[in-house]
């Protein structure tokens, strides 16, 4: 089973847990498009309101097993507030990504922001 794959079964299990959101349905692209824009208002929203937590919550565990899989290669020291942007701007300026399921719209902005080289980490910019 594919990386993206586990992550589209795990994350969908989570989803209920952390969204707050009456059901899986409501747990999208716009879901956390607006828990993005929650947190970009406010860093401390993450920790307060629900769709800014599940967002964290969301992009810290796609981030986590993407690099225990090494289908993304970070540097160390890494500002996990730099994810939160990339998938952010993702969503902002590509509308039609949100109708994609959230695990394949995190992990395809990271896997394209923090793509492995032979040689260890690269960023794209």
């Amino acid at each position: 089973m594919n990386t993206i794959a586990k992550l589209i079964l795990t994350f969908s299990l989570y989803i209920p847990l952390v969204s707050h959101a009456e059901n899986t349905e409501e747990f999208n692209g716009d879901y956390l498009l607006n828990g993005y824009e929650l947190y970009e208002k406010d860093h401390n929203a993450i920790y307060q309101l629900p769709a800014s937590a599940a967002f964290s919550g969301y992009v810290r565990g796609i981030v986590t097993v993407l690099s225990a899989e090494k289908d993304i290669c970070i540097s160390d020291p890494f500002d996990i507030n730099q994810a939160f942007d990339v998938v952010g701007s993702l969503l902002k300026t590509n509308p039609q990504e949100r109708n994609n399921l959230p695990a394949v719209i995190v992990a395809e902005a990271l896997v394209e922001k923090y793509p492995c080289s032979p040689n260890g980490p690269s960023q794209r910019n």
